[in-house]
């Protein structure tokens, strides 16, 4: 086995775990969205999703309370 199949390989592994861990963590954020959806429908809460350039969370809001958690970044280097 020369040099550049050992690199392909290697390349491939890593790629491979890459999008396996990818994939996993969309999987888990998507199960968790949808277990906050699912609590906020059973309490008859209002959920918003906020995603802006520099700015995302969530928005929970019942008539008497409303409860944010939004993550912002600058953008500045």
């Amino acid at each position: 086995m020369n040099d550049i199949t050992l690199n392909l390989i290697v390349l491939a592994g890593f790629a491979l775990l890459g999008g396996l861990v990818f994939l996993l963590v969309r999987r888990k954020q998507a199960s968790e969205a949808q277990a906050v959806q699912m609590l906020a429908a059973e309490k008859g809460w209002k959920v918003e999703f906020i995603r802006e350039p520099l700015l995302w969370g969530q928005r929970l809001t019942s008539p008497r309370w409303t409860l944010e958690s939004l993550s912002r970044a600058s953008g500045k280097e």
